[in-house]
């Protein structure tokens, strides 16, 4: 059985790369009607980046920051949103 895979890379305006390969949902809408794609991504509260636990992401992202978001099966990864972030909660 395959399993699904993420990939999530951020770059931030100050040039770090920021990677996820666990998320908890991600919903992409392309919309021909506003001429827009949008993606809402659902991350855990506790994450880990470099080895260091980090409990606040906007710590580390922002507002702007460039957004790749790569999704699929086994090794069929493919791009499904580029894009920039446009708001970041912390729930």
């Amino acid at each position: 059985m395959k399993q699904p895979k993420a990939y999530i890379e951020i770059m931030t305006g100050g040039g770090k790369r920021i990677t996820f390969n666990q998320i908890n949902t991600c919903k992409v809408v392309t919309s021909l009607h506003t001429l827009t794609d949008t993606c809402t991504i659902t991350v855990g509260r506790r994450r880990r980046w470099k080895d260091q636990d980090v409990a606040d992401l906007t710590k580390l992202i922002r507002r702007g920051d460039s957004l790749t978001v790569k999704l699929g099966y086994g090794n069929a990864i493919e791009t499904v949103f580029q894009g920039y972030l446009n708001d970041l909660k912390v729930i």
